[in-house]
This record gives structure tokens, sequence and C-alpha cells, in this order.
């Protein structure tokens, strides 16, 4: 009598898993790993690290700026959020971000504070700066409040947002006192620019205004 020869067996290879009567060794997908021959599943990927498919161990840790949460495919699975960094491998989740400090600021992914540019300041946990008014300026760095943007010099002005400094002098035939966010400031004006003095009255400009007669005022004046 013939008997026909057996047929071999063979143990699942490491990375794989191999389900009851399978011809063919599956990969374990993407996020999942397996470290033993002969499996019929794969384990989850460990927090703070990623798998690739078909590992074996944890492909590797999670970049800074970043965090894992199990089960991750990316060494860049979740970004921390604006406003947040993390500055070491493996993070596991998003409260192991960081928050970023005054006078930084952290787009998301962030694996560091960035100093807050001349022209801006920023504030706790910015995502980004935020540009000094008109009216202002900002030549240092790290600012922290709206407060650290300085007032226009007298006798210049500053008439767009994010200036380092003052656009240039006030315009021949008008005076400019601290602050001004226009080269020619005279009545009416847009709303904001003149106040009542003694809360009620004639409105007096809070910025400079038109030369009066008999005055004069050249290229830069801060009084007539």
């Amino acid at each position: 009598m013939v008997v026909p020869p057996a047929t071999p067996s063979y143990l699942c290879p490491l990375g794989h898993f191999c389900k009851e009567a399978t011809t063919t060794p599956l990969p374990c997908p993407p996020g999942t790993r397996q470290n033993e021959s002969g499996s019929d599943s794969c384990i989850i990927c460990e927090a703070g690290s990623y798998c690739l498919q078909a590992s074996v161990n944890p492909t590797g840790e999670c970049l800074p700026g970043y965090y894992c949460m199990l089960g991750s495919t990316s060494q860049r699975q979740a970004a921390c959020p604006g406003g947040t960094f993390m500055p070491e491998h493996g993070a596991t989740r998003e409260a192991d971000c960081l928050a970023c400090s005054a006078g930084t600021y952290c787009p998301a992914g962030s694996a560091f504070e960035i100093g807050c540019p001349r022209g801006s300041y920023c504030d706790p946990r910015a995502a980004s700066p935020t540009l000094c008014p008109i009216g202002r300026f900002g030549n240092s760095t790290y600012a922290t409040q709206r407060e650290d943007c300085r007032l226009c010099l007298p006798g210049m002005y500053c008439d767009e947002t994010g200036l380092t400094w003052p656009r240039g002098e006030c315009d021949p035939g008008y005076f400019c006192v601290k602050g001004s966010p226009t080269s020619q400031p005279s009545f009416p004006g847009p709303p904001g620019w003149f106040e009542s003095a003694a809360g009620y009255g004639p409105l007096t400009p809070v910025y400079g205004g038109l030369c009066p007669a008999g005055g004069f005022c050249p290229r830069g004046s801060t009084n007539p």
C-alpha cells in the first residue's frame, strides 16, 4: 500500500498570525505586533510607541511634539494641540503635553516653546503670536501682554498691526502725541480717537490734531 507523504506543519513566524487551517501566514496589521512564533493573533502596540505592519517589537517611540495612544501606527500619531509642547519621546496621551508659557508660542506638534517675536505678544498657552495693535509697536522679544507693546512715540505714527518701530513721522501741518495711529490726526476721525476731557462737552483729540491757526507744525511735531 502506498502511503502519501504527510504535509509538514510550520510554526507561524514572528510578526505574523495564523488562523486555523491557514496556508499562508498573515502579517500583523499596523498598530499591532507579535514577538512569539506560532500565534493565532497579534497584540496591540504599547502606548508611547508605534508599530508598522508585521512588527515583532514596537517599531519606535513617538516623536517629541506628538503622543501615541494604544495601537498607534505612526511616530506622529497625534499632535500636541496648539498652545502646548512635548520635548521628549514616548508621550502616551494629550495630557502629557505641557502648557506653553507666557512670552512664547507653540503651534500644534511643537517639541519646544518658540520665543514671541518683535511686533507681537504671546499670552500663556498661545498657539501663535498676537500682533501689536494699531497705535503701538513692539521692539522686544518674549512680550507677554498687550501692554508690552509700546505706545507710538510722540511726533510719530503707527498705522498697522505688528509694527516693530513707528511707521514714520507725522505729516507737516499736524502734531502727534503718544500713541497716534495716523500721520494726520484731526477731528472727527474714526471712533475712539477722541474723548471728552471732562466727560462732557466738545470732544478733544487724544492723539494730536491739525495745527491750529497761529501755530507752526513741521514734520514730526509733538506740539503746535
